[in-house]
């Protein structure tokens, strides 16, 4: 289903863009990190986390229309944040 930009709304509209943005902040850092101009734990730190508020936005997004692929959406999310958060106290 390919839906018109215009039909949306201003919410789902600002849902869609905050999505973009952290997709590409999230995708600079392990680039980053893989290149070696930053510290790869770091960039881990940064862009694991950044994937959990992505599946979240995805998840507030598709709520009212496919409850169990958001609900799904939310459980990944919280298993990603779950990791990110191993990691960083491994880290230490």
């Amino acid at each position: 289903m390919i839906e018109n930009w215009n039909d949306k709304t201003l919410y789902i509209k600002g849902l869609s863009i905050t999505r973009l943005v952290i997709a590409l902040i999230a995708l600079t850092t392990f680039v980053l990190g893989l290149l070696g101009i930053v510290n790869i734990r770091v960039a881990n730190n940064i862009a694991i986390p950044l994937l959990g508020v992505i599946l979240v936005i995805n998840g507030m997004e598709s709520y009212k229309l496919k409850k169990v692929l958001a609900i799904f959406n939310f459980a990944v999310a919280l298993f990603i944040f779950g990791v990110g958060l191993s990691i960083l106290f491994k880290s230490f």
